[in-house]
């Protein structure tokens, strides 16, 4: 899955207008990695799981979402 860098980034922290973008700031970066570490291997049913992290969305937060990060690294999205 692919993310477009043409796509609105957020305009606040409650607003996630850019996926892999986790912490709203506008660049994907290590931070958002490591937001990972509290859901990592969760599914969706379990206390705690929250969809947003499941970039790949196959049901379960695992190492394959944190890779969808890769080809977007440190790339920033846009304000509307």
């Amino acid at each position: 899955m692919a993310y477009e860098m043409t796509l609105p980034a957020s305009d606040d922290t409650t607003h996630p207008a850019w996926p892999p973008d986790l912490n709203n700031d506008t660049t994907v970066n290590i931070i958002d990695a490591l937001m990972f570490g509290p859901v990592i291997m969760l599914s969706s049913g379990d206390p705690g799981y929250d969809g947003r992290f499941d970039l790949s969305p196959n049901g379960t937060i695992n190492i394959i979402d944190v890779l969808v990060l890769g080809p977007v690294i440190m790339q920033t999205c846009t304000n509307p």
